[in-house]
């Protein structure tokens, strides 16, 4: 969900840990290939590999992947994955904040 603190909790951790950092796929904006992938028509590898750039770092911060959980830990079975979870209502605040 947007407005739930995630972009900065990536960028503190990778500052922290001094480690390379995606804060969500740029290509994904312009070009989006991820209905395609849940859909099936593509598959993760090819996904990972359009998106090589931000699959290289350390840190990967991007909504969307949380819903191929199975599927990422399949290709990437050393990988290790948060989630990070709001209250509902302080999500909704920010939203309106931010509106």
């Amino acid at each position: 969900m947007q407005k739930a603190g995630t972009s900065a909790v990536a960028h503190l951790l990778g500052e922290r840990t001094a480690s390379t950092t995606t804060v969500d796929f740029f290509d994904e904006v312009y070009d989006p290939v991820y209905p395609r992938l849940v859909r099936g028509e593509i598959s993760t590898r090819e996904y990972v590999l359009r998106n090589r750039l931000d699959f290289s770092r350390d840190i990967i911060k991007e909504p969307n992947l949380t819903l191929l959980y199975r599927q990422l830990l399949e290709h990437f079975p050393a990988a290790r994955f948060v989630f990070v979870v709001r209250d509902p209502r302080d999500n909704i605040r920010s939203l309106l904040n931010h509106v």
